[in-house]
């Protein structure tokens, strides 16, 4: 498979080509041979091949536990490894939190990945004509698995002391995350 890394002559159509895998591997966009017309001559099996290299070696070392890591393709050259070990440091966090919801989904559980929040000042109501409290409602955009194409969405409203109490109840989750670690 060295041999699809030897006919890449561009240090940029190589540095390209990692980025595009890794946008592949995150579900951003598919990658594909005919983007590279001209500047890479290979079958398209080849390509492929060298994809899921590229890919496999992000994936394993992203979920390595180990804080060291080394990226190295065989008989790549030089500048071509360090682009690859570029590529990885710029986008380490993206392949991480990727990796971390497919693993995620596999539970078949509904879990976070998005919050939007709005503070409202409830000046009345039919029954009170001034009330003046605050409340924060809480949209929780929730997956379950990455294949579903509705994301269930849980709504809520929380007065000041609920919120206190949820502050609090998250910097115990937090703590024993770190712990984790």
């Amino acid at each position: 498979m060295e041999s699809f890394f030897t006919k890449i002559e561009n240090k940029d159509a190589f540095c390209k080509f990692i980025h595009e895998c890794i946008d592949d591997l995150i579900g951003r966009r598919k990658i594909e041979l005919k983007t590279y017309k001209g500047e890479i001559e290979s079958s398209n099996e080849h390509f492929q091949k060298a994809v899921t290299i590229i890919q496999d070696l992000y994936s394993k070392t992203a979920l390595s536990k180990t804080q060291k890591y080394e990226l190295k393709v065989p008989n790549l050259k030089n500048e071509y490894q360090s682009c690859l070990q570029e590529c990885y440091d710029i986008r380490k966090d993206e392949i991480e939190q990727c990796l971390f919801k497919k693993e995620l989904s596999k539970c078949n559980q509904l879990f976070v990945e998005n919050i939007d929040w709005k503070l409202k000042w409830i000046m009345g109501s039919s029954t009170l004509s001034t009330l003046n409290k605050p409340i924060l409602q809480m949209q929780l955009h929730c997956l379950k698995r990455q294949s579903d194409i509705t994301q269930p969405c849980i709504y809520f409203e929380m007065e000041v002391q609920q919120v206190e109490k949820l502050i609090t109840a998250l910097e115990k989750v937090q703590k024993k995350l770190i712990e984790l670690k």
